[in-house]
């Protein structure tokens, strides 16, 4: 590192393991005299260098040692910030040094809003003149490695801030420590550098909500150098190994101002396969607000076809688009990558971090339903339902008959309980028990995934729920796993149910309704219910009590669900001695969307009729016996043939009047030439009639279905 002969060392924290004073000679003086006799060595306080003492009075070692900028007060108290300076600000040359203290712990003052810290920093921001702004702190805003994952605040607070004054023209350089290796990230204007370690004990990447975000990432062990030109306009940073060997440079410049950045979110890596459809998100800066965003597809990730073009870069308008790959071909695994073009710079590319492995969709739809046929005529008439209707999803969650093992009881801020199994609306049920010692304790049933789990087809939370009478509201908690690493990324909330029922009560929301916390920030903008990883049940009381109960029964999603959104057609396959047992093994005598088909010409014999449902990839449902009926056609004779059924008058204009004797209810189809039904009805009388001057004029199959048997008779609309 001498070799490099700076002007000054600044170091970002963690000099030593533990800040008291009997580590400080061997850990740092001693193995750091070269460079501290050498140049200037500035710091920023890390996590552990408050590690110091049991007696509560904070990191004093640290500071004995270390003496920076005042920024002119006490922040909270003198053992947090002795001499006011946890954190600090100085001018050299072109740039203004600000240090920051994002630790978080307790011996660290407060960075959220409307803290000094924030205040502070703000207006540092808003009246630095210097070409330059360098911050340096221990924690990172931004971070792929393994403390990234613990940088909610930083994001929250910090981010914001930083950007708002980038906006503003500001050229912010971020520096962070904490994780022991190097990166280069890049967001919204600002870019946050962590200049590497050079201990040895370098972790890899781990964070991987941040990807998106970064530029370069290398474990190595190592240090950066930092060079301002003499005019002050470029600042020239180079990443190097222990042996002073460079790795990485980058040249950052004040001209052209920001550019527009584009951040590609998904596909995220888990690289699963797709069939018929995807959905591409990103995020986004544009400083200008009119920049367009194209997407492209590629099999080696250079050669690009254009997926979509000319989407606007307006992330609260759109911020995700369906890619259909369903006759894409060749399938295999497809990178996916961006640009954001403001018309004024460069063209900005991001790829994905993860590829999208499409795959032919080889499942068939279901069979058709209710298949059944009569003669009527020396006609058969077969009809059927297509796998078209949405039908009831229900999915247990949780009903507590194999017991209560899979909810865990936890408490918080004063709040403690316990759970155990009773009796329920149905067979058994879970019973919290709490305590909340002080106001807005709280106490939850959580109902914990192993992996995260799609509701998308049944997003509505039922159960049965029943309260202690007390004032208090039920809190609903849905959290989200995005990038399926198995740890909540997004908390979504809904707190309407009243507790003040002793009674049994059932409950029924939907889960894409819920709310964001303001303390929480979620990386999506809705519950989508897609990657549901845990499910709780929390009892916040504004007030301490005591001996409160909840018990919860029968927990499940439900919807309803489309069973074939790919389905295109119903396949009729005809033998005389045997059913078909698929869709090439006959005479194929119908191919559509119909639901009704008349075979006529028939000759005496017996009729075997299988039908087979297809999507568009000719992927075919396998035969099952309820999809067949068959018929043995006999000389002259028709047992079906009821002369007492009429329908009347025929030809029609505005009634029909159908006769059907007996008091059963029959059901009624009329079905037009292309086998669609018309009109449905539900005969409950032996005399029905019927308007039809709201259909075209041609011929239509009136069909009555009684007791097992259907009855057709045709007529003539005019």
């Amino acid at each position: 590192m001498l070799g490099v002969d700076p002007d000054m060392w600044i170091t970002i924290g963690d000099l030593v393991n533990k800040g008291d004073m009997r580590t400080w000679n061997s850990a740092f003086f001693i193995p750091g005299e070269s460079m501290l006799t050498a140049k200037t060595l500035t710091s920023v306080i890390g996590n552990h260098e408050t590690m110091d003492k049991s007696d509560e009075n904070g990191p004093t070692t640290y500071y004995d040692y270390f003496s920076v900028p005042s920024h002119g007060y006490i922040d909270t108290d003198e053992r947090i910030d002795p001499r006011g300076e946890s954190y600090f600000a100085m001018d050299y040359g072109d740039v203004k040094i600000i240090g920051c203290n994002w630790n978080e712990g307790k011996d660290d003052p407060s960075f959220a809003t409307g803290s000094k810290q924030l205040t502070w920093l703000d207006e540092q921001l808003t009246n630095a003149d210097s070409k330059w702004i360098f911050i340096f702190a221990h924690v990172n805003v931004y971070s792929t490695s393994y403390h990234g994952q613990w940088s909610a605040s930083q994001k929250e607070y910090i981010a914001p801030l930083l950007e708002k004054h980038a906006l503003a023209g500001k050229h912010i350089l971020v520096f962070g420590g904490d994780e022991h290796n190097f990166e280069h990230l890049y967001k919204a204007g600002v870019h946050y550098l962590r200049p590497g370690a050079m201990n040895g004990s370098n972790r890899d990447q781990y964070n991987m909500v941040d990807k998106p975000y970064s530029l370069m990432f290398n474990k190595i062990a190592g240090f950066s150098t930092i060079d301002v030109s003499e005019s002050g306009e470029k600042v020239k940073l180079i990443a190097r190994d222990r042996d002073g060997n460079e790795f990485y440079s980058y040249e950052f410049t004040r001209s052209g101002g920001l550019k527009p950045s584009l951040y590609i979110t998904e596909p995220n890596g888990n690289n699963d396969p797709v069939t018929d459809s995807f959905k591409i998100k990103w995020s986004c800066f544009d400083p200008q607000g009119t920049a367009k965003i194209n997407l492209y597809y590629s099999l080696d990730s250079i050669n690009g076809t254009s997926i979509v073009t000319g989407l606007s870069s307006d992330v609260q308008a759109i911020d995700s688009y369906d890619w259909n790959v369903r006759n894409l071909q060749p399938k295999g695994d497809y990178w996916i990558y961006g640009t954001i073009d403001d018309g004024v710079n460069t063209p900005v590319r991001a790829y994905a971090k993860g590829k999208v492995s499409v795959v032919w969709d080889t499942t068939p739809p279901p069979a058709p339903s209710e298949f059944t046929g009569n003669f009527v005529d020396g006609r058969i008439t077969l009809s059927w339902k297509n796998p078209v209707y949405e039908i009831p999803v229900n999915i247990t969650v949780d009903d507590f008959e194999n017991g209560i093992t899979s909810v865990e009881g936890v408490g918080d801020s004063g709040g403690r309980g316990s759970l155990e199994e009773v009796d329920g609306y149905e067979g058994k049920a879970l019973q919290m028990t709490y305590d909340i010692d002080k106001a807005w304790g709280e106490y939850a049933a959580v109902l914990a995934f192993e992996k995260a789990r799609d509701f998308s087809d049944s997003p509505y939370l039922e159960f049965w729920y029943k309260g202690d009478g007390s004032s208090r509201t039920l809190r609903l908690i849905v959290k989200e796993d995005n990038d399926l690493d198995g740890n909540a990324d997004d908390w979504w909330y809904n707190e309407t149910l009243p507790l003040n029922s002793t009674e049994w009560k059932k409950a029924k929301i939907d889960i894409r309704t819920f709310q964001a916390f303001d303390w929480h920030p979620n990386t999506s903008k809705k519950c989508d219910a897609l990657r549901v990883i845990s499910l709780d049940f929390v009892v916040p009381s504004s007030a301490p009590c005591s001996g409160g109960v909840l018990a919860l029964d029968d927990i499940a999603m439900t919807g309803l669900i489309n069973p074939a959104p790919d389905f295109e057609a119903t396949t009729i396959v005809r033998r005389n001695d045997r059913f078909a047992v698929d869709e090439t093994d006959g005479e194929v005598v119908y191919d559509g969307e119909g639901e009704c088909y008349t075979d006529s010409e028939l000759e005496k014999a017996t009729y075997y009729y299988a039908a087979f449902s297809r999507d568009d990839l000719k992927n075919y449902s396998a035969f099952t016996e309820a999809a067949t009926w068959k018929y043995t056609v006999t000389t002259g004779v028709d047992g079906n043939k009821r002369v007492d059924f009429t329908v009347a008058p025929n030809p029609v204009r505005e009634y029909v009047t159908v006769t059907f004797p007996g008091d059963s209810v029959s059901e009624l189809s009329v079905i037009n030439s292309q086998g669609e039904i018309v009109m449905r009805e539900k005969l409950k009388e032996s005399v029905t009639s019927l308007p039809v001057e709201g259909l075209s004029p041609g011929i239509y199959l009136v069909s009555v279905k009684s007791s097992g048997q259907i009855y057709n008779r045709k007529i003539v609309v005019e």
